[in-house]
């Protein structure tokens, strides 16, 4: 593949994809762009303009750029392409978590807020923990 055979030039173009004139061409504002931090810097109350506007479809466009690229490309918060996209769209939900960008890593072990910090260390009895205290929060 062209990443594996130049993988210093895909990584050059990849990062080229965060600033493309071709991608953000419908008026998504910088402040709200994806960059290579991986922060979604997306205030909960900017949900409906991020989701319902030209940004959430242009970072579609950005990652799909990256990704063809470099697939295995890795933000500086260690985050993939398919956990911003994963974050993206549980942001965009129109259930509780909307405005809230958080993933999970591949790894399965941290999860990740919009601002790039680690905010919880999952092992399995913390995961336990909180799907039981989820659940009786829900029955109670």
């Amino acid at each position: 593949s062209y990443a594996a055979d130049n993988p210093a030039e895909a990584l050059a173009k990849a990062y080229l994809c965060f600033n493309d004139r071709f991608i953000y061409t419908a008026g998504c504002d910088k402040e709200y762009r994806l960059n290579e931090s991986g922060n979604i810097n997306v205030p909960p109350g900017a949900a409906d303009l991020f989701c319902n506007g030209p940004c959430f479809g242009e970072t579609q466009l950005m990652l799909d750029c990256v990704e063809k690229l470099l697939s295995n490309f890795n933000f500086h918060n260690k985050a993939s392409v398919k956990d911003i996209r994963k974050a993206l769209n549980s942001g965009c939900s129109y259930t509780s978590q909307r405005g809230i960008y958080m993933y999970i890593n591949e790894g399965g072990t941290s999860l990740i807020n919009s601002s790039g910090q680690k905010v919880l260390t999952f092992n399995g009895y913390t995961a336990a923990l909180a799907m039981l205290t989820g659940s009786c929060l829900l029955m109670w």
